[in-house]
């Protein structure tokens, strides 16, 4: 990424940063939902996040050019995702954005959204 200041590859250990600072902070979350967007999305109308005590799952918006079982992509995504871990049509056809999940969960990804970015860059392969 010679042409970005900030880096995909950057973006989890920006968050992982963030996180950190809000756990000095508590103040800096005010809510148990996070909504990870891009700066230059349009929203038609207010996302809902359900309550704080609901059981309702995480959403991320489902992008169609994203395949991870397509079969050129196999041998690159078990790289990443080895057959133990389980079959490829479980990994999710999102990015990390957009997604409103609950901040635990967040907390949850970070090491493996690192781990992945990581290899992503640094693996001409699956660049």
């Amino acid at each position: 990424d010679n042409w970005c200041e900030f880096p995909v590859a950057d973006r989890p250990d920006a968050v992982e940063q963030w996180m950190k600072a809000a756990q000095r902070d508590p103040s800096m979350i005010r809510a148990p939902w996070i909504l990870m967007i891009e700066t230059d999305y349009v929203w038609l109308k207010p996302v809902q996040a359900p309550r704080a005590d609901s059981d309702e799952l995480s959403i991320a918006f489902p992008f169609g050019y994203i395949v991870p079982q397509a079969p050129p992509l196999k041998h690159v995504m078990r790289i990443m995702y080895p057959e133990g871990k389980g079959p490829l049509s479980d990994i999710p056809n999102s990015g990390p954005a957009p997604v409103l999940c609950r901040v635990d969960e967040l907390h949850k990804i970070i090491p493996d959204w690192k781990r992945l970015a990581y290899h992503i860059e640094h693996h001409a392969e699956t660049k």
